[in-house]
């Protein structure tokens, strides 16, 4: 009881975390963006721009209160208290890899250039490869659960929401979180190790904070409207270095010309240079789920939990991806 009760405090706190995406100065910036989008909808169509209009625009009862978000904010909650295990072995299982990695390179391979010379310019190229090396490896993990069919179920709670809100993001299957942190770990674990090599294992309070600046600016971007119905595009230039939050709605159509498109986090460049950039044109209208003619099959906490064990196994002896 006293580890349960920690566990809804810590969730209660959550608003007050800088780490959680529900942080009260991420859902902030969102709003105030969500907002300059309704003004410039508002503007357009010459309609009356009132307190009560914009309410209703933001917080629409089709999506807030449908049957899928219902869904979201059961796994919200479930997931939440039985998460810490597969946190802590998530960015424990980095920091083991990566020292042993540097200490394997440091023990079979003299590179001349390893141990750059500390400098604000080194700092600087560290930070950036962290980001950098942190943002690839998400993408890589997102396109196996999308392409690897054992996986895919896992992944499938996920797409299967037929409405996007900001909780949508924790709409999972709590073993998509030890399977994600555990690929994490590896490849993470192997960038990083490369990295602290090279670098001559440097890493002071200025890389940290720039590491958590460049989420920070990713965040103030507009992070919690990647899953919502607001788009918010950042044109077809910068669609091409930065994931917008439409292009990750778009990631979640049913549309075919949609259909495994936009992996990325933040960096477009991976999707880019690998042929599953989906850069929009002008707003569309999308429709979420796991398919046109494929059936809800994740209605409710048991069922998401239960239907992708299922799934998975089914996948392990045939071989072939659930829908």
């Amino acid at each position: 009881m006293t580890w349960l009760g920690g566990r809804l405090a810590a969730l209660a706190a959550s608003p007050a975390t800088s780490g959680h995406r529900l942080y009260w100065g991420w859902l902030l910036s969102a709003l105030v963006l969500a907002g300059v989008v309704w003004w410039r909808e508002h503007r357009r169509a010459g309609e009356g721009a009132t307190a009560g209009s914009l309410i209703a625009w933001l917080l629409p009862r089709r999506v807030w209160l449908h049957r899928s978000s219902l869904t979201d904010y059961q796994l919200f909650l479930a997931n939440s208290i039985v998460s810490p295990a597969t946190t802590v072995f998530g960015w424990f299982g980095a920091a083991w890899v990566a020292v042993r990695i540097a200490t394997a390179i440091d023990g079979a391979v003299q590179v001349p250039w390893a141990g750059f010379p500390w400098s604000p310019v080194t700092t600087c190229v560290f930070t950036l490869s962290l980001l950098v090396e942190r943002d690839l490896a998400h993408y890589i993990n997102h396109l196996a659960h999308h392409r690897i069919p054992a996986l895919w179920p896992l992944h499938s709670v996920h797409h299967s929401a037929e409405v996007l809100t900001p909780i949508t993001l924790y709409r999972k299957h709590p073993l998509y979180d030890v399977v994600k942190k555990g690929i994490d770990a590896l490849l993470v674990g192997v960038f990083q190790g490369l990295l602290l090599y090279l670098f001559g294992g440097r890493m002071d309070i200025v890389t940290i904070a720039g590491i958590n600046a460049g989420y920070a600016a990713f965040h103030l971007a507009g992070s919690n409207l990647r899953h919502s119905h607001v788009w918010l595009d950042w044109g077809p230039a910068l669609d091409h270095l930065f994931i917008s939050p439409a292009q990750h709605q778009v990631h979640h159509s049913v549309d075919d010309r949609h259909r495994d498109t936009n992996f990325g986090s933040i960096l477009a460049i991976w999707d880019w240079a690998f042929g599953t950039l989906y850069v929009p044109e002008g707003r569309e209208d999308l429709r979420f789920g796991l398919g046109r003619d494929v059936a809800q099959p994740h209605d409710g906490l048991l069922r998401a939990w239960l239907v992708p064990l299922a799934d998975c196994a089914r996948a392990l002896v045939t071989g072939q991806r659930a829908p």
